[in-house]
């Protein structure tokens, strides 16, 4: 029997990326807390779970107040009193409570939010870090963290999401611990950087922390060429290898069936899509890529598995 829950509640904050979102608290009767701060990736899938989000004028509709009155209002009564560490209990009570398929009437940053921050109270009151809650007292391996460097260029009208996406990362595979992946990751990155200013003296601009191309480079072939250079500059080649987010569905046009600035300038079939793909893969040492295709095409996707031979993530495929 774990401690119980005796607060739920929710507020809004501006995050890190800049945006919107809820910071969840959740506190149990032995002095217990877990935080939270929930937010959805800029590519989403048109069958992901819903925000619940404010609409109107203010913040142009990205407020959250509603999402953290469901919350304050509605979850917290629920949750009161329950086992803080009763996990799919307090998962299943919200599900229920919503009632909807898609978690649009309470909102799944509500219930991810409050979910996350359940889970890391209950690690808080069992005195365990959270990595060793979830995956017992002797676990002792952790996920290889992927490293951004940032964006490619934009090659055309970025509408609502193409400023964001394709996004470039390290992944430093061979370094034999979480600390020395992230080290090794950043040295990379800030090579990046610094073969960046060298190579465009008059159009990068290296105020920001995170890189934006827009402008910069005629083809994100480009970046991934000094990515690679960087990693053989450090000394990781073999060791550290590239991880990038297509968010191809951002970029898929239904009426004519093609990928319009991808990548580069111009339209682009699927097959040459894995094409393009190929190449990369052949030329870089990429280890994994998400969302190389829209949504809906799970032949494609079998396709640029069987062609690619490389890990492929279906974020917006599988949601």
């Amino acid at each position: 029997m774990g401690a119980r829950i005796t607060s739920v509640q929710a507020k809004e904050i501006i995050a890190q990326r800049g945006v919107l979102s809820l910071q969840v608290t959740v506190t149990a009767d032995d002095g217990s807390v877990g935080i939270s701060t929930p937010e959805s990736g800029v590519s989403t899938g048109t069958f992901e779970a819903k925000f619940l989000l404010d609409g109107g004028d203010r913040y142009k509709g990205l407020g959250v107040l509603k999402a953290a009155e469901a919350v304050n209002t509605e979850i917290q009564p629920a949750l009161l009193g329950m086992d803080v560490t009763a996990q799919e209990a307090i998962d299943g009570t919200m599900t229920e409570l919503d009632g909807t398929p898609d978690k649009r009437r309470l909102g799944a940053n509500s219930i991810v939010g409050v979910s996350l921050a359940a889970l890391k109270c209950a690690a808080a009151s069992s005195g365990l870090p959270v990595y060793r809650y979830i995956g017992g007292v002797g676990a002792r391996t952790l996920p290889i963290p992927i490293y951004g460097i940032g964006t490619g260029g934009r090659y055309r009208d970025p509408g609502t999401s193409r400023w964001f996406k394709p996004s470039y990362e390290f992944c430093a595979y061979g370094a034999g611990g979480y600390r020395n992946a992230v080290e090794w990751s950043w040295r990379c990155a800030q090579e990046t950087r610094r073969l960046l200013k060298e190579r465009y003296p008059t159009k990068y601009n290296p105020a920001y922390r995170n890189t934006g191309l827009a402008g910069v480079i005629d083809h994100d072939r480009e970046l991934l060429e000094m990515m690679t250079e960087s990693i053989v500059n450090c000394g990781y080649e073999g060791q550290v290898g590239l991880y990038f987010d297509c968010a191809a569905d951002c970029y898929y046009e239904e009426d004519i069936d093609k990928y319009v600035g991808l990548f580069c300038p111009g339209e682009k079939t699927r097959d040459e899509v894995i094409e393009e793909l190929l190449g990369f893969v052949h030329a870089y040492p990429l280890v994994s890529l998400e969302d190389p295709l829209h949504e809906d095409d799970f032949e494609g996707h079998t396709l640029a598995t069987q062609e690619l031979g490389i890990e492929i993530v279906g974020d917006d495929l599988f949601t």
